[in-house]
């Protein structure tokens, strides 16, 4: 359980460095001076100035990488998603170059593995008409996973994630493929909350020959030293992994009314394992 505590800690440090000097828009993500990016979009329009007053300069294609220097206090609105527009600089021809684009056709953390490239970003925000204020689910973002290979999109996946407290901020990664047959990476998205009893979320995203194949999701929760709720995978390249398996791994601690001799509180543990097949393309339950 205090293992549990201190991570929340970790996260919740590590979120508050990320956020100095950043500028907040309607998503979980930040963005800060001095961010490398990718381009999200298909297509994106470089201005001489913030906004779009003046015609475009130039034309960066998703995928392209820029390096935000700093972020304008001018927002817009595109479907559904306020966000800033920034400065960024980035190459193109050989060439060093600057200008102005909306941070709404900016990518989360630029993944990318040889020639290879993941890239998360925020489509669109369909607002819930129904919703109040003080709702816990004021509307959904629409998220897309994109696979570029030399900067040509091979494939992409789309899904909807509900805008809540458990979607406050989030972190990106890419593996190797972990064992699991025909799988080149496997691609991960992470958001959580900035709170005891808010739930964290991780989604898996395999590579299978150029195509994005989605896998389990993990959760976890921990209310201060009171409960928590812990889920992990066990791959097959990893210790005690089983070939074409993937093991999922649940494991609870809930503080009882006893105390050790130290005062601390004693915990029920509980755990529960499931076995997940990978066939080389898909997976299902065993």
């Amino acid at each position: 359980m205090r293992k549990f505590s201190l991570f929340i800690v970790v996260v919740l440090l590590s979120n508050f460095v990320q956020a100095q000097d950043a500028v907040y828009y309607d998503s979980p993500w930040s963005i800060s001076d001095s961010t490398d990016k990718y381009i999200f979009t298909d297509t994106a329009f470089i201005r001489p100035t913030a906004g779009t007053a003046n015609n475009a300069a130039d034309t960066l294609l998703c995928g392209h990488s820029v390096l935000v220097v700093n972020a304008t206090d001018k927002p817009l609105t595109l479907k559904g998603i306020t966000a800033p527009w920034v400065k960024i600089s980035y190459t193109k021809n050989n060439m060093p170059k600057q200008g102005y684009v909306w941070a709404g056709l900016l990518s989360l953390k630029p993944l990318r593995r040889g020639n290879t490239k993941f890239i998360f970003g925020i489509d669109k925000f369909t607002a819930d008409k129904k919703a109040k204020a003080d709702d816990y689910i004021q509307g959904k973002y629409t998220i897309v996973l994109k696979l570029l290979q030399n900067d040509t999109i091979l494939n992409q996946y789309s899904f909807t994630r509900n805008k809540d407290e458990s979607f406050s901020f989030t972190d990106t990664k890419v593996m190797s493929g972990m064992g699991l047959k025909n799988v080149s990476n496997i691609a991960t998205l992470y958001h959580g909350g900035e709170a005891c009893g808010i739930a964290s979320n991780t989604l898996y995203f395999a590579v299978v020959n150029n195509k994005i194949v989605k896998l389990p999701n993990l959760m976890s929760v921990g209310d201060a030293d009171i409960y928590s709720h812990d889920e992990t995978f066990t791959f097959p390249a990893e210790k005690n992994g089983r070939p074409n398996t993937i093991i999922w791994n649940m494991k609870e601690e809930e503080a009882t009314e006893k105390l050790d001799k130290k005062g601390w509180p004693i915990y029920k543990k509980t755990s529960a394992r499931k076995l997940y097949n990978w066939n080389g393309a898909k997976i299902t339950n065993m």
